[in-house]
């Protein structure tokens, strides 16, 4: 069976919540996602296709050099903004039609429109990254027994060594697996804790209790000096 003659469905469409820029401030307690004051919008999150991608990060290496950046790098801040701009201009569409972009004007108008600005050029390029590890086929829960197992490996490879496990991960499934180890140092710390408390004779604990609350002597005063009576 060749590609062509596999049934396509339908591209998968996420719909987020979107607190403009440019929105009301909100009163304490309200929650911003199912603010009806007219400053959140619902914005539709696709899959992208290969093609997709790869003009979007053509544009993204042709627009950072106009912004000043002559070699594309990675690690640049201007070249992970013009990325990311160029992603959600062609991943964000009308989340009623599915059809039609959300950005109508494209990079330019998610970099330039002040509704938008930095914090939702990243929160919209995370959902995309989020939404596309949802869908993806080699996206799967990573058990106990598989990261326990990957700590005790990342802890034996030499710190040079090229990694394997972790950096085939996407982001989301990274996130889970940081917030795991996370929790696993945190109870760690907390035993460590209690028991090097445990630890101490209660003798000193109640030495150190009876010292605190024992008054301090009052200091003696300073030694006088007699002055000597001048000859006449």
């Amino acid at each position: 069976m060749k590609l062509h003659e596999i049934k396509k469905g339908t591209r998968a469409v996420n719909p987020v919540p979107l607190r403009l820029a440019t929105a009301p401030l909100l009163e304490p307690g309200v929650d911003w996602e199912t603010a009806d004051d007219g400053g959140t919008v619902i914005v539709g999150v696709r899959i992208l296709t290969g093609e997709e991608t790869s003009i979007a990060l053509k544009e993204a290496q042709a627009s950072v050099s106009k912004a000043g950046v002559p070699h594309w790098l990675a690690t640049h801040p201007l070249c992970q903004l013009h990325e990311m701009a160029q992603l959600v201009a062609v991943a964000c569409v009308d989340n009623d039609s599915r059809d039609e972009p959300f950005f109508i004007g494209g990079a330019a108008e998610v970099l330039g429109d002040i509704a938008i600005g930095s914090d939702n050029i990243v929160y919209l390029a995370q959902q995309i990254e989020d939404w596309q590890s949802q869908v993806s086929p080699r996206g799967k829960e990573i058990g106990n027994e598989e990261l326990f197992a990957a700590i005790v490996r990342e802890a034996e490879r030499p710190e040079n060594a090229q990694e394997t496990f972790f950096s085939r991960l996407r982001q989301k499934e990274r996130t889970s697996c940081i917030h795991s180890m996370a929790v696993l140092l945190s109870s760690l710390l907390t035993s460590r804790s209690l028991t090097s408390l445990d630890s101490i004779p209660s003798s000193s604990t109640n030495t150190e209790s009876s010292l605190a609350t024992e008054p301090m002597p009052a200091p003696a005063p300073p030694p006088t000096t007699k002055k000597k009576r001048r000859k006449r």
